[in-house]
């Protein structure tokens, strides 16, 4: 199980050795931490895809989709002590796959350029997504984009909570850049991308 190997991996590493990247619901890795708090020695950061802020959400008006699917999951791991850093949509929206990117990464020609092209065009081809020319946002490549290039990112230190019981709001995350004495800020949000940065890279990894 997925939880089993978290715990396993995390126990068995070094102090603050793993960079745990997350980019969907956190169902597991907060039953993880839960079960067996020792693990938490392993990690140095934890990095997150989700949340929303000025974007609004994507799943519901408030709510990006990672949040609302676990909103208990998820306040948990934004509180679970080690540093986090947040890709909310106000950055990963930054960063769209317009067609002439789109284009440009599946002429490098090489079998993984072209299926990451296939895949960009079908996610530019669903109405969710916005106008097909502006291209679908690329989400979940943000936080290891910014593992090998960190400076393609800017952030702002902030505390986040989520919403857990509201019907109408559940899985907002409330980010909050005012320093408070009564509230840590647990968490960095991204808040800005370098979109050609960001693609530059991804491009130069398909042609290796």
């Amino acid at each position: 199980h997925a939880v089993d190997f978290i715990v396993r991996t995390l126990c068995d590493a070094a102090p603050e050795s793993i960079s745990l990247v997350i980019t969907g619901p956190m169902t597991n890795v907060a039953t993880a931490l839960s079960r067996e708090p020792r693990c938490l020695k392993g990690i140095k950061d934890l990095i997150i895809m989700g949340g929303a802020r000025r974007e609004g959400g994507n799943i519901t008006a408030s709510a990006e989709y990672n949040i609302y699917a676990d909103p208990h999951a998820a306040q948990a791991v934004f509180n679970a002590g080690p540093r986090v850093w947040a890709f909310g949509l106000d950055a990963t929206h930054q960063v769209r796959a317009t067609p002439a990117r789109t284009a440009a990464i599946s002429a490098i020609g090489s079998p993984i350029a072209r299926a990451a092209a296939q895949l960009i065009e079908f996610s530019n081809a669903l109405p969710a997504n916005g106008p097909r020319a502006q291209g679908s946002p690329l989400h979940d490549p943000c936080p290891i984009v910014w593992l090998l290039e960190p400076d393609l990112f800017e952030f702002l230190p902030c505390h986040v909570d989520v919403e857990t019981e509201s019907r109408l709001t559940l899985g907002h995350t409330a980010v909050e850049f005012r320093a408070r004495a009564d509230r840590a800020q647990n968490v960095r949000w991204a808040v800005h991308a370098e979109s050609e940065g960001v693609f530059s890279l991804i491009s130069r990894v398909f042609q290796a």
